[in-house]
């Protein structure tokens, strides 16, 4: 499989990555994560295709993703916040944490929305980043929720 693998990365171009891509989950998950990252930018479309729909690299390989395709994992990793696999949602925190700082604003948002389930990951993914920024916006955050939590048990919503 290395040998495959190595020989596709001096390939390169669009076809040596959705082959590449096409092996992972498969033996040598080393060698081909090495090889993905040596092809560079070109796999990062067909890494997030794959991303969308294998379950295996839902599953475990959300920071090659993130290393890879860049910025444009954002919206896919902020989706996986939602899954009902935790081991998605775990490898989904993972993405967003090599993603850097871009992550902040959109996590924010997300947690601004009202939305219960992605709330403890997208926490944990701000801790990574916590300054007194990201700390005061989770702290209004979660004031607004708790009054509207009150006003909706006040008038049984």
């Amino acid at each position: 499989m290395s040998a495959l693998c190595g020989a596709l990365a001096d390939i390169g171009g669009d076809a040596a990555a959705r082959a590449l891509v096409s092996l992972i989950g498969r033996s040598g998950a080393y060698a081909v994560s090495t090889a993905l990252q040596r092809v560079g930018a070109t796999a990062g479309p067909h890494l997030l295709e794959a991303y969308a729909g294998n379950p295996v690299v839902r599953r475990a390989f959300a920071e090659l993703v993130a290393a890879i395709a860049g910025p444009a994992a954002l919206g896919p990793f902020l989706a996986a916040l939602y899954d009902t696999d935790a081991e998605v949602r775990t490898h989904a925190v993972k993405g967003l944490q090599a993603l850097g700082p871009v992550v902040v604003e959109p996590l924010l948002q997300l947690l601004a929305s009202g939305y219960l389930m992605p709330r403890p990951d997208a926490i944990r993914v701000l801790a990574h980043f916590a300054d007194d920024h990201v700390f005061r916006s989770i702290l209004e955050i979660a004031a607004i929720c708790e009054m509207a939590c009150s006003i909706s048990t006040a008038f049984n919503c």
